[in-house]
């Protein structure tokens, strides 16, 4: 059997949606193969190829890309490589990789271009759909990861707060009404605070920019009052409160947080101090106590509360240290560069 190059060849450009082409320059003559036609959903009796005829076809946002490459290939006489949009007479888009090189003809210099066109709609497809994957998982576990830091940070905290004045109040049973009953309010306000945290991470409806720093600051220092009658002195510099980011507000807010339960859980402390100030250009945010000390090693391997503090720290490129005073007491300072650090 006689083997039909021309044959072969068209049926394995069908089945590779590879087509090839040739552009004598100086004639402005183009020769399509019958794939090339295909890929661009043209009758080869009805049209009639050329550069000029062909750019119509190709998506809007993709022909002043295409024709620049193509222009520098014939005045600089380099091959090209570039990816286009082909909209079809039908309407339907197909992704094109193009590849181009010049041959000399007649031994008369760099005259003809010719190339391949090759139809790439399906791996584009596979490629975005791989890509919008990975997006949509690397969404999920943020999502997860700031879930889990929100839930520790303030709900568990809250609950923790909750646990203290019950049993404060269980003591003031022994005593005045009067006691308890304060003690029983604040317990309630607390509760109400974990129940609007709770319907918050749910809904997520509340952005970061929305934060009011100077409010959520000292909400967390009277509900740290609320508990073993601890004094709490809160000093906020307006400039600074301004110069912390909107987006890490949140960030700052859950770690003095959760620097003040820590001090209520571990220190014993009868005074704590919480004060954002100027540093330099950038904010410097501190919470300071009197009580016996936070024994740190201890903290790391047992909680996730100096972790979290840390994570959210460098999560805003601000800087974290947590000191033992001499000879007692603990102060945690959050250093948060300025916008041209």
């Amino acid at each position: 059997m006689k083997f039909d190059f021309e044959k072969h060849l068209a049926e394995t450009q069908r089945l590779t949606q590879v087509g090839t082409w040739e552009w004598d320059v100086r004639s402005d003559t183009i020769v399509w193969s019958e794939e090339h036609y295909r890929i661009f959903g043209l009758n080869p009796g009805t049209f009639t190829p050329s550069f000029g005829a062909a750019l119509p076809y190709l998506h809007p946002d993709d022909r002043t890309p295409v024709q620049a490459v193509v222009e520098r290939s014939i005045r600089e006489h380099v091959s090209f490589e570039c990816e286009y949009r082909v909209i079809r007479p039908d309407g339907v888009a197909r992704t094109v990789h193009a590849l181009g090189a010049w041959r000399r003809a007649d031994g008369e210099g760099e005259t003809v271009l010719y190339g391949t066109a090759q139809d790439i709609t399906d791996r584009k497809q596979i490629e975005d759909a791989l890509r919008e994957s990975e997006t949509r998982l690397r969404v999920l576990l943020d999502d997860r990861e700031r879930i889990a830091r929100d839930l520790h940070d303030k709900l568990l905290q809250d609950l923790y707060a909750i646990g203290l004045r019950l049993e404060t109040a269980q003591r003031a049973v022994a005593t005045t009404p009067t006691e308890m009953d304060g003690v029983l309010r604040r317990t309630i306000e607390t509760v109400n605070g974990a129940i609007s945290a709770a319907r918050h991470l749910v809904e997520r409806s509340a952005s970061e920019s929305d934060i009011e720093l100077e409010q959520e600051i000292r909400t967390i220092a009277r509900a740290a009052e609320g508990v073993r009658d601890v004094r709490v002195r809160v000093a906020l510099d307006k400039q600074a409160l301004d110069c912390v980011p909107s987006a890490a507000r949140a960030d700052v807010v859950n770690i003095v947080r959760e620097a003040v339960s820590n001090s209520l859980r571990h220190s014993v402390a009868s005074g704590l101090s919480i004060s954002i100030e100027r540093r330099g250009a950038g904010v410097r945010v501190s919470i300071e106590d009197n009580g016996v000390g936070l024994d740190i090693a201890r903290q790391r391997r047992v909680g996730r509360g100096l972790q979290n503090m840390a994570s959210r720290a460098r999560a805003i490129g601000g800087r974290l240290r947590v000191k033992a005073q001499s000879p007692g007491g603990t102060v945690v300072t959050l250093d948060i560069p300025g916008h041209s650090a």
